[in-house]
């Protein structure tokens, strides 16, 4: 908790204070205070303004669920998350969406969903599976444990394995946490296999 900032210059040197703007969630309801800038060297005090808070339920952005939960590490597969409170706030109206550390670009939106593309995922940008949803005007949205999205990659398609190079007989493959293969195909015969992440059987 603070109540205070210092911004400090060297010796002559200044910088004109243009913008000041607070991110993330504030921790009070139904209130208000105002912020004022202290010059040490004039020994003035200058009024920017006052800052609004509004109920913290009402303001929260919130992903309760999406649609679907799975697409190809391909990208192009349209995902929508629906929650509460997804509308941004103020000019700026912007809102990124992130799967597993990679964008998914947003083609719509409105208080109560947010729809957007996958980007592609190359086998060297496997992460384990994560979802950032960030408002602007609201901060980052808080998402429930159980919405996931995985990225599925095929056993049978290059793009799956680094460099493009699938198993052959005697290989030792591994599977890292983070990455999930859909066995769609008959395997070589392979000398060890290590599954820390998913591997599912196409039926």
């Amino acid at each position: 908790w603070f109540t205070s900032l210092r911004y400090h210059t060297v010796g002559l040197s200044h910088c004109d204070l243009a913008e000041i703007e607070f991110l993330g969630i504030t921790a009070a309801t139904n209130n208000s205070c105002p912020i004022t800038v202290h010059s040490g060297l004039a020994s003035s005090m200058v009024n920017v303004g006052i800052v609004h808070y509004t109920s913290l339920q009402s303001f929260t952005p919130v992903v309760r669920s999406l649609s679907p939960n799975n697409g190809s590490a391909l990208g192009g597969t349209l995902v929508t998350l629906y929650g509460n409170n997804l509308s941004p706030v103020g000019s700026r109206n912007s809102i990124t969406v992130t799967f597993s550390g990679l964008e998914c670009e947003v083609v719509n939106h409105d208080a109560v969903s947010i729809t957007c593309i996958t980007s592609a995922r190359t086998p060297d940008q496997i992460e384990i599976s994560s979802i950032s949803v960030l408002i602007s005007g609201r901060g980052y949205a808080a998402v429930d444990s159980s919405v996931e999205f995985l990225y599925i990659d095929k056993w049978s398609s290059l793009t799956s394995w680094l460099n493009e190079e699938p198993p052959v007989d005697g290989d030792i493959v591994w599977i890292p946490d983070g990455q999930v293969i859909l066995l769609d195909t008959n395997t070589p015969i392979l000398t060890f296999l290590l599954v820390e992440g998913s591997l599912y059987f196409d039926r």
